[in-house]
């Protein structure tokens, strides 16, 4: 193969891989868009049972679905921020940049990892001083 072939492969190669990068992320945004109806309908549906049901079961059943709605939300939102994170520093390392945009506001995306580090940190001071120091060593 001559000159010219080799670098039209190579384009090739570049253009797939920009494709699948473009594929990748819109799958993490039709996954957060899952995450959010899930959640909503959670939500909407605890809500329902406590407004419109006399019966004491259906409404702690309501009760309890309302706090699944917001931790299936915040899950959805970690684990899509997670996946970012890891498709953007894999990218890096391998030399692309990957210019498509998620639907998720970087403003939430910051708001995201800050709520999760200072979970960890609360987490971390309940923990017994030698499991620290254990970590550390």
């Amino acid at each position: 193969m001559d000159k010219t072939g080799k670098q039209t492969i190579k384009e090739e190669m570049i253009l797939r891989d920009y494709l699948a990068a473009d594929r990748t992320m819109l799958a993490v945004d039709r996954t957060f868009l899952a995450y959010i109806r899930t959640a909503l309908t959670l939500l909407v549906a605890g809500i329902s049972f406590i407004k419109f049901f006399n019966s004491f079961f259906v409404q702690a059943l309501g009760w309890a679905l309302i706090p699944f709605g917001i931790i299936t939300f915040i899950m959805g939102l970690e684990r899509c921020t997670q996946i970012i994170s890891l498709i953007k520093s894999s990218a890096i390392k391998r030399g692309y940049r990957i210019q498509s945009s998620t639907t998720i506001p970087q403003p939430l995306f910051s708001f995201t990892i800050t709520i999760k580090e200072r979970f960890t940190n609360i987490y971390k001071s309940f923990l017994p001083a030698t499991s620290l120091t254990e970590e550390k060593g």
